[in-house]
Parts: C-alpha cells; sequence; structure tokens
C-alpha cells in the first residue's frame, strides 16, 4: 500500500471567495466555488497554504511550511477555478476537492473541509462490544485517539494478544474533518472515524482497505463503544508501533516492539533481510519516496524522544538498485550552527516532492519549552553519495 500517512501538513484557508456567476457567464462551465475560513488537506499531507485574496481575479498564495508565496491569476479551464502564477504552479479547485501541481505535474490532491473546532470530550478509548466480554476469552478490538494539535489526532488500533494473533492493528495520524470526524488516508483512500457521544463509527470509501489491517477476514469497520478507563493490559497487544508501507514493487513492514524497531524489505532481487535498531522514544510515523530521483525508494521512520523536548531523529534506509537496501545518514544537527540555533526539539519531518523537509519552532533566550518566541525554521535535505553511506545533507534553511 502507498503510505499517505506521515506528516500531515493542513490547508488553513483564511478567507478565498470565489463569487458566484450569473448564466450568462457560465459558457465555459466553470464552476463557481465559495470558500470562506476553510481547511482544504492534502491526501499526502505534504503541503499547507494560506490563500489571501486580491481582486477577482487574483490570489495571494502562501505555502505556510517554507514561507514561499505565489502570487497567482485566475485563467480559463473546462470545469473549476484554476490559479495560476508565472512559473506554471497552480491551485485549482473543483467543487470540495483541490490540486496543487506546477505545470502538467500534481504535486497533492485534497479536499476541502470545515474549521470547526474537534470535540475534545471525544478523545480516548472505544472498544468493540465483545470487550466487556473479555473475561469469557472472547477476541476484542480497541481503538486509542489522542489528541496531537488542534488539527491532527493519533489513531492507535490494538486487540487481544494473549490467546492468538492479535486480530487487528493499526496505526495512523488523522486529521480533523469537522468537530466529531477525523479522516486518514491509506492508498488514496480515506479511512473515516466518526465520534458521536460515545460511539465511534469506522467506514471508508473503500471497505476493502479495511480488512488489509486484520487478519483471518477481520476488519476495522464497524461500531465502537467509549470506556472510560485504561485498557486491559493483561491482555491487550503491545506491539508500540506497525505499519506497512509499498512503493512500486517494493513493500517494508516497519514494527516496533518492546526497545526494538524491525524493518523488514520485500521484492528486493538479492538481500530481503530485515534490520533491526534499538531505540528509545515513540514513532511519529514512517514513509517512502525517492530522495536521490534514481528510481528506487528510501524509507524513513521517524522517531520522537521521550520527555518535554520531544527531539527529533530518523532512521533510513535507502534501496540500492533493486537489489538490497543501506542505511542513510542524517547528521546530528548540531553539526550546522545555522541550522541548530534555538533548536529545542518538536520537529516535524516529511518527505516533500524529492526532498526531507524538517521544521521545529525557534527559541530565544528566556523562552519555555512550551512557549517559543522565534518563528519557525525549515531545513531541507537533499540525499547524496557519500564515502561509506549515503548522507542527507542540508539543502536549503529557511525562516518565518
Amino acid at each position: 500500500m502507498k503510505n499517505n500517512s506521515p506528516f500531515i501538513i493542513y490547508f488553513t484557508i483564511l478567507v478565498l471567495t470565489i463569487s458566484s456567476c450569473s448564466k450568462n457567464q457560465h459558457e465555459s462551465n466553470e464552476e463557481a466555488v465559495s470558500i470562506e475560513s476553510l481547511i482544504f488537506i492534502s491526501e499526502d499531507g505534504k503541503y499547507r497554504f494560506k490563500v489571501i485574496p486580491g481582486d477577482s481575479n487574483e490570489i495571494n498564495l502562501k505555502e505556510e511550511l517554507s514561507g514561499t508565496s505565489y502570487d497567482m491569476k485566475k485563467v480559463p479551464v473546462a470545469s473549476g477555478v484554476k490559479y495560476e502564477d508565472d512559473e506554471g504552479y497552480y491551485f485549482w479547485t473543483k467543487g470540495e476537492n483541490f490540486m496543487w501541481g506546477n505545470n502538467k505535474e500534481t504535486y497533492a490532491t485534497g479536499s476541502m473541509i470545515n474549521n470547526a473546532t474537534f470535540d475534545t470530550d471525544l478523545f480516548g478509548n472505544y472498544v468493540s462490544s465483545s470487550y466487556l466480554d473479555r473475561k469469557q476469552r472472547m477476541d476484542w478490538i480497541a481503538v486509542s485517539i489522542k489528541k496531537m494539535d488542534d488539527y491532527r489526532a493519533r489513531i492507535t488500533v490494538r486487540s487481544r494478544a494473549d490467546l492468538k494473533k492479535p486480530t487487528c492493528t493499526y496505526d495512523a495520524i488523522a486529521t480533523t474533518m469537522d468537530n466529531n470526524t477525523l479522516k486518514s488516508f491509506e492508498d488514496s483512500h480515506e479511512v473515516r472515524f466518526t465520534l458521536n457521544r460515545d460511539t465511534l463509527t469506522i467506514d471508508s470509501d473503500d471497505e476493502n482497505i479495511l480488512y488489509f489491517f486484520c487478519s483471518g477476514g477481520g476488519s476495522l469497520a464497524g461500531e465502537y463503544i467509549k470506556i472510560r478507563e485504561d485498557l486491559d493490559k493483561t491482555q491487550i497487544d503491545t506491539t508500540k508501533y506497525q505499519k506497512a508501507i509499498s512503493y512500486d514493487d517494493y513493500l517494508f513492514l516497519i514494527r516496533y516492539s518492546g526497545n526494538t524497531l524491525t524493518i523488514r524489505p520485500s521484492g528486493l532481487e538479492i538481500d530481503n533481510r530485515k534490520v533491526t535498531h534499538q531505540i528509545e522514544g515513540s514513532i511519529i510515523t514512517a514513509e517512502a519516496g525517492d530522495l536521490n530521483i534514481d528510481g528506487y525508494p528510501e524509507v524513513l521512520v521517524y522517531l520522537q524522544s521521550d520527555g518535554s523536548g520531544s527531539y527529533g531523529s530518523i532512521i533510513g534506509y535507502s534501496v540500492n538498485n533493486g537489489k538490497s537496501i543501506s542505511q542513510i545518514n542524517l547528521p546530528d544537527l548540531s553539526e550546522n550552527p545555522e541550522a541548530s540555533k534555538g533548536y529545542m526539539g518538536h520537529d516535524e519531518f516529511g518527505i516533500v516532492e524529492s526532498n526531507l523537509v524538517r521544521r521545529f519552532p525557534i527559541y530565544r533566550d528566556g523562552d519555555t519549552n512550551v512557549q517559543p518566541t522565534g518563528g519557525m525554521r525549515q531545513i531541507q535535505y537533499k540525499l547524496v553519495e557519500g564515502e561509506a553511506m549515503r548522507q542527507l545533507v542540508v539543502d536549503k534553511v529557511v525562516e518565518y
């Protein structure tokens, strides 16, 4: 399955109004869309934009991750509403959907949501009805939903593991769609989490997707009930993180249990042996992309240390001509004074096009851990050949 989770980045639209046209103005079949105070979410979670309207035919599009702005003008299209700049970058809405790209290449697609605040009372633990009969040796599934920030939640699905192999295992970062709905993407398909008082319903626009994360014909789909207590630690699967990531013909199974991270590749011509690392902290997410543009993927696992600092790091591997994998290196941030000044953790990572992007808040002298005042710094890395292994080297540093 194609990885669509990693590094969820939302699109915050403060005000964007595209006025409705009269019937006489619809000769171009353009679909007029009224968008105001909305959020656009990309399926791959790579971009965040602020759209500032100019006159009726112009907008300023700000990519908030990098601070880059695009002055765009409305252009005629057969359907939807499309804006372009002089370099060919475009932002194109069609009903509730959008596309972002350059010339003929599409970088991201996604959908429009409203900006209602998610009801924090809905976070917590939800279980299948059989959980209540667990002392009678009934199998059960549990879903934990924890807040990450105003736009994202961490979804963890675990099941009973003391009697047999766990039925369902799923880890994702979901995005707030409205005050009671979260959504993640798997293989470009939606996985929806709808919460209502004391119930959770999981469904998808492709129900077959929900079987992938379960064994024995099980599925994530269905209704779960909320409990106001910790899950039964004597029965629950203790796997900390698990995800299968596909890229073209290659599959990587990422599993973190105890203190051991395991990456098991498949589809390689010569060597599909697993690799292991002893790590501490937690895994935020993992994803794959072609960073050195050689036609073969890299797989990156994003780590976060325990404690208030939440310092970020990665473990990554590169596919060698489709035959084997070898580890890649991300130099310690302290080795780059420009990039590390004011750094106190709270990193976010993501593959954007063919670069690794890292961003974090900048702390000034006297700032508390919870209140940085120096803005944000984004570091863009490129993957290059090194003497002993491939290296992620700093290509660009931007502050905003």
